[in-house]
């Protein structure tokens, strides 16, 4: 009773070739099994079955709003930007921001942590253990940037979204 967006790139020149699913810009599969085998199947011929389960010729009602098809392999990033179903259909443009980056200097005994202030809803965080954690967040924060005093012991930080 809800709509989904499921989008599958398909990047047969890979070794090994590989399908790639989301459903709702949430990563599902990456399926290699035996797709070399029926690359033809998956071309894009000037006839083509969308959909179609291929096995006891079950059917099943389906509402399909909007198809897009593009020309090479999305990747994951922009596989995940495509994100749930909306009413203006399929995005044409798919905008994909990087991380920001973090710079980090050291003043004597303390370290400085900055990053871009256009760079929002990041969160300096902390742990004194990768393998363990928890990484807690680190307070006092203020645009962007946030100075440490150095202590004993080891002292892991990241930023995170």
């Amino acid at each position: 009773g809800a709509w989904h967006r499921i989008a599958a790139s398909y990047n047969m020149a890979a070794n090994p070739p590989v399908v790639t699913k989301y459903v709702d810009g949430i990563f599902q599969d990456d399926w290699t099994a035996n797709q070399a085998l029926d690359a033809a199947r998956r071309a894009l011929l000037p006839t083509a079955v969308l959909f179609g389960d291929g096995d006891q010729d079950e059917r099943r009602t389906m509402y399909v709003n909007s198809i897009q098809i593009r020309s090479g392999a999305l990747s994951k990033a922009e596989l995940a930007s495509l994100g749930t179903p909306t009413a203006s259909g399929i995005p044409l443009v798919l905008t994909v921001s990087a991380p920001p980056v973090v710079y980090v200097g050291k003043l004597g005994n303390q370290l400085v942590f900055s990053w871009a202030q256009s760079a929002t809803g990041y969160t300096l965080e902390s742990t004194s253990n990768l393998v363990s954690g928890p990484w807690t967040a680190v307070p006092g924060v203020v645009n962007n940037s946030k100075t440490v005093t150095v202590g004993s012991g080891m002292q892991f930080f990241r930023l995170r979204k």
